[in-house]
């Protein structure tokens, strides 16, 4: 969240663990085995850890009876303590290096007295009394810290309670940044006004109890609910798709009670086309056939916006083009006629004043070969496979236009989406909810996190084997631009963008303008932002308006 976000503009390399899928780490802290193995999966360690977790029973002192007393500490101070005293001291655990820190969160219930808080009050001066005292001298040079916050204005706002004397997540999470970044040791930061904030009542500790281990709430729906997928990807995956990818394989979906059935089709044309047959619930491809669907009088309901712009690089046959002149008249594969790489190319082509021969040859992997055997001359590829197939063909082959040179040319870019018909909307809201919400948190992970893009990576794109390097540098590129759909990708200033680019690109679409109130089902996106927040990190992608 804001605290990874801040470190991140700090210059640090963050990691997340969390008991709930969609982290990069799985760890318990009740499990000291879950705390070792981050030494297998982090070998060359950390250099500082925030724990920002933990959770104390609510209620006055007749709410308890010996076991419930007890848990209360275990599920707080006994394992936040716990998990400190391993790092710090390094017999059991190696995954602090000498000379980090470890950082806790408290609360400000120790400073004052409300008759609610027997169980939150003793929790949290415990681990402020324990870090004031560990925090002097700690072994191996380790500092040990801890932030105290009041009521956070952005919880109190979601649980529908005042925000009297409450503190903005922003201002908490910079002192978490300050414990990392700074010298002290044994100190707490006081996040806010030590006098009880009128918020903190039971409504907003049970809206955090709720929501305690996992970025949105993990359902508990009984069986699962199913959807089929077509994907205009056909049968691969790539850095352009991976926020889809990642929601499958990384567990965003499972985690929202979905189980997804992917079904193959070339292009996103087709895919939409499946959509229409029956075929599939939901299809997944650029957002254009959606557009030309609805000006066709079809009830396409855009759900989601899956990226913000492309991850692609213009490739060509060396002999044939060997500078961009001689892109005039050359034969340029395409998924299909208005599919994502078509509305791409035709963008490029025509910022670049050129006419070119389109050639149809479908998903990736097609085009790819006919690049290889020379039945075209260039293609858009994905970055991953321009690497790979500049290193392993660069006799053939080479980058005639990168990632940045295309963002130049062509800012506002085509991207794919998830789109569904008016009657699955209206029948199944809360397969659409879970769709939406998992994408979301899919895509905030891949901005957040290089490893987790790694690993969603390595999991789907097996045709080409792109090195540790170049999948750094294709997520920072990826992270700099905003490309992740962060908060959806719903906005109607973007959408107007996007409207504007598809009757660009195609003058003759008849009948009236498509509306975008008719085109787009953005109660969705605006829902998952009511229970998740909105999220900060790429100006790209701004709130559903």
């Amino acid at each position: 969240g804001e605290v990874a976000r801040q470190l991140r503009e700090k210059g640090c390399r963050v990691h997340t663990a969390d008991v709930a899928a969609g982290a990069d780490f799985r760890c318990d802290m009740h499990d000291p085995d879950s705390i070792l193995a981050l030494d297998k999966a982090l070998p060359n360690g950390v250099d500082h850890v925030v724990i920002c977790a933990g959770h104390s029973s609510f209620g006055d002192v007749s709410r308890f009876d010996a076991k419930r007393w007890h848990d209360n500490f275990e599920n707080k101070l006994l394992c936040v303590s716990s998990t400190a005293v391993m790092l710090i001291n390094a017999k059991e655990t190696t995954l602090l290096r000498d000379g980090g820190s470890v950082t806790i969160t408290s609360g400000l219930a120790a400073r004052t007295t409300n008759r609610m808080w027997p169980a939150i009050s003793a929790n949290c001066a415990a681990l402020d009394a324990f870090v004031r005292c560990a925090g002097i001298d700690a072994p191996r040079r380790v500092r040990l810290n801890a932030v105290a916050p009041t009521t956070v204005t952005e919880t109190a706002r979601a649980a529908g309670q005042p925000t009297e004397n409450t503190v903005p997540r922003a201002v908490v999470a910079a002192m978490y940044v300050e414990s990392v970044v700074g010298n002290d040791s044994g100190r707490v930061w006081l996040g806010g006004d030590p006098g009880a904030p009128k918020a903190f009542g039971e409504e907003v500790f049970n809206h955090l109890h709720k929501k305690q281990r996992t970025d949105a709430p993990t359902l508990d729906p009984g069986a699962p609910l199913k959807v089929r997928i077509a994907s205009g990807a056909g049968e691969t995956f790539g850095v352009d798709d991976i926020a889809v990818a990642a929601a499958t394989s990384m567990g965003m979906w499972q985690a929202q009670g979905l189980t997804v059935e992917w079904i193959p089709a070339k292009g996103g044309v087709k895919a939409l086309e499946a959509v229409f047959r029956g075929d599939a619930d939901v299809a997944y491809g650029t957002f254009s056939p959606a557009i030309a669907a609805r000006a066709r009088g079809e009830s396409a309901r855009v759900l989601a916006s899956m990226a913000r712009g492309l991850a692609q690089n213009l490739v060509v046959r060396r002999e044939r083009v060997p500078d961009v002149d001689a892109l005039d008249g050359v034969r340029w594969a395409v998924d299909g006629i208005g599919a994502l790489s078509h509305n791409m190319a035709s963008l490029i082509a025509e910022a670049l004043g050129k006419k070119v021969e389109w050639v149809v040859a479908g998903p990736p992997p097609e085009r790819i070969a006919q690049l290889l055997d020379g039945r075209c001359d260039c293609s858009l590829v994905r970055v991953e496979e321009a690497r790979a197939l500049t290193r392993e063909h660069g006799d053939k082959l080479a980058t005639l236009l990168g990632f940045d040179e295309l963002h130049r040319l062509v800012p506002n870019q085509p991207h794919g989406v998830l789109t569904t018909t008016e009657s699955f909307e209206r029948d199944h809201p809360e397969v659409c909810a879970r769709l939406v919400r998992g994408l979301i948190v899919a895509s905030r992970k891949l901005h957040d996190c290089c490893s987790f893009f790694e690993a969603a990576v390595r999991n789907h794109v097996r045709h080409v084997s792109p090195t540790d390097e170049e999948l750094q540098e294709i997520w920072q590129q990826e992270h700099d631009n905003g490309s992740f759909a962060v908060n959806g990708g719903m906005s109607r200033l973007h959408w107007d963008v996007n409207l504007a680019m598809f009757y660009r690109l195609n003058p003759d679409t008849p009948g009236p303008p498509v509306a975008l109130n008719d085109l787009l089902a953005d109660k969705f996106a605006k829902d998952a932002l009511a229970i998740i927040g909105e999220h900060m990190g790429t100006k790209f992608d701004a709130t559903v308006a």
